[in-house]
């Protein structure tokens, strides 16, 4: 809605300025408009996981088997007094071995982006409050706040542009466009352009490419564009064409 208002308006709706929020500003922001943040997706248990790994179309028959096999071996056992359960001992390390790669898999996955995130939330934001310059983490940054951007930085806010000089911003990972957006701060746009065109908006999880510029964040957390990707997406693993080949295999 920002990218169809003026620097003015944005400014009014927020109480801000150019010389930033105060301390009262900056508490009552945070309740109106929430904290930079993502709230953590709830994570399942080590008996939740296997369960879920043994589900799997492929695991369940190899259960399927293991269950025929065991019966039979025990049958023949009680009539014959001897058999072979080598079958059976084979089909079942087949499951623990597959069940252990998935979990050691996932684990390793999980480590790295733990990694990764901890790096994100420890970067910090050059901004200017009262009129002084300071540097804040990114989870402190409230609406209404003036960031100030340079080549190379990472936005962790979306936000209005103020003033752009020669401001280009490289939005492939939010809009998928490869050429980075020359933002002009000047222009007010239509309600309903295309994310993709609002050249006087800047988004977070998109990078400063050249040049240096200004904006007012409007806003944060999950309620940016970001955020709302974030929240919408399923929870569900994301089934590759082999996955989804073999499932259906397996069901028929």
């Amino acid at each position: 809605m920002f990218h169809a208002k003026s620097i003015e308006d944005t400014f009014l709706f927020f109480n801000s300025s150019k010389e930033g929020l105060n301390e009262n500003q900056i508490l009552k922001s945070k309740k109106l408009y929430g904290e930079n943040r993502l709230k953590k997706q709830k994570e399942k248990g080590i008996i939740g996981k296997i369960f879920e790994i043994l589900l799997e179309p492929m695991m369940l028959i190899l259960l399927i088997s293991l269950l025929i096999t065991l019966t039979t071996s025990i049958i023949e056992f009680v009539k014959t007094g001897k058999t072979d359960f080598m079958e059976s001992i084979g089909i079942f390390f087949a499951i623990f071995l597959s069940t252990v790669i998935t979990l050691f898999m996932e684990s390793s996955s999980k480590k790295a982006f733990l990694a990764l995130n901890k790096l994100y939330d420890n970067l910090s934001v050059l901004v200017r409050r009262k009129g002084v310059e300071i540097l804040v983490k990114k989870e402190d940054l409230v609406c209404g706040d003036i960031v100030l951007l340079k080549t190379g930085d990472k936005i962790v806010a979306d936000g209005r542009i103020i003033k752009a000089e020669g401001l280009e911003v490289d939005e492939s990972s939010l809009t998928g466009e490869s050429l980075s957006v020359i933002k002009n701060e000047k222009v007010v746009l239509d309600e309903n352009i295309h994310l993709a065109e609002r050249v006087n908006m800047a988004y977070s999880g998109t990078f400063v490419k050249n040049g240096s510029g200004e904006m007012i964040i409007t806003a944060v957390g999950e309620r940016g564009e970001l955020g709302k990707i974030t929240k919408e997406l399923k929870i569900e693993k994301e089934q590759t064409p082999l996955n989804l080949k073999l499932n259906d295999l397996s069901k028929k």
